[in-house]
C-alpha cells in the first residue's frame, strides 16, 4: 500500500530560503591580528580580506627586533601578529614574560559564542554575513578587553623608566596592539 503525502510546499520553500540566506558568500569570521595589520605609527594599516595565522613565521625572534618593535613611542612596522605572539607566549631568552591575553580570552568567552551567533542569526533574519560581522565585532571587543584587563606580569621598574611611564601595567603603553585588533568575514 502506498502512503502519499501532499502539501509541505511552504515548509520546503522556507527551508530552501533559509539555506540560501545561510549559504551566502560568508562562511566564517576571523578575529585577531589580521594580515596587513601592523603595530605601526598610526595604528593598524589597511587589512586584506584574508587573515593570516602564520604571519609571524618568517620573523626571527631577536632582541633587536623586539626592542625596535615595542620600545618606540611611534611603534613599528612589524606585523601586529608578531608583536602579539611575543606578548602571548613570552620570550624567556630575552626576559619577556608570557602575558596570554589571547588564549585567556578564548578560554573565558568561547563557550558563549555559539549562543551569541544563534542570537545574531535570528536578529539578522538568518543572513550569515551581518550575523558573522556582529559576532566578529563582539569577539574583537572581548580581545581588546582581555589586553586591557589582564592581570599580567607587571613591567619591571627598569622598563618603566626606559619607556618613561609611571605605571607597571603591561601591553598598554602605545595602544598600537589594541588598535590592530580587527575581524574579517570571509
Amino acid at each position: 500500500m502506498d502512503v502519499g503525502m501532499s502539501g509541505g510546499d511552504k515548509l520546503q520553500k522556507y527551508i530552501y530560503d533559509l539555506q540560501v540566506k545561510l549559504g551566502q558568500d560568508a562562511k566564517e569570521v576571523h578575529v585577531g591580528f589580521l594580515e596587513g595589520s601592523t603595530a605601526g605609527y598610526n595604528g593598524p594599516r589597511p587589512m586584506k580580506k584574508k587573515s593570516s595565522y602564520k604571519i609571524s613565521a618568517g620573523f626571527a625572534r631577536g632582541k633587536a627586533a623586539y626592542v625596535l618593535a615595542t620600545n618606540s613611542n611611534q611603534g613599528s612596522e612589524q606585523p601586529a601578529a608578531y608583536i602579539a605572539s611575543i606578548h602571548e607566549y613570552g620570550d624567556p631568552k630575552h626576559n619577556i614574560p608570557s602575558r596570554p591575553f589571547f588564549s585567556t580570552m578564548i578560554a573565558k568567552n568561547s563557550p558563549t559564542w555559539g549562543k551569541l551567533l544563534a542570537k545574531c542569526l535570528k536578529a539578522q533574519g538568518y543572513y550569515a554575513r551581518p550575523a558573522l560581522e556582529e559576532l566578529g565585532l563582539v569577539v574583537s571587543e572581548q580581545l581588546v578587553s582581555s589586553i586591557v584587563t589582564g592581570p599580567w606580569a607587571a613591567t619591571k621598574p627598569a622598563t618603566q623608566a626606559r619607556k618613561g611611564f609611571e605605571t607597571d601595567t603591561p601591553l598598554l603603553d602605545s595602544k598600537n596592539m589594541m588598535r590592530a585588533v580587527s575581524f574579517v568575514v570571509i
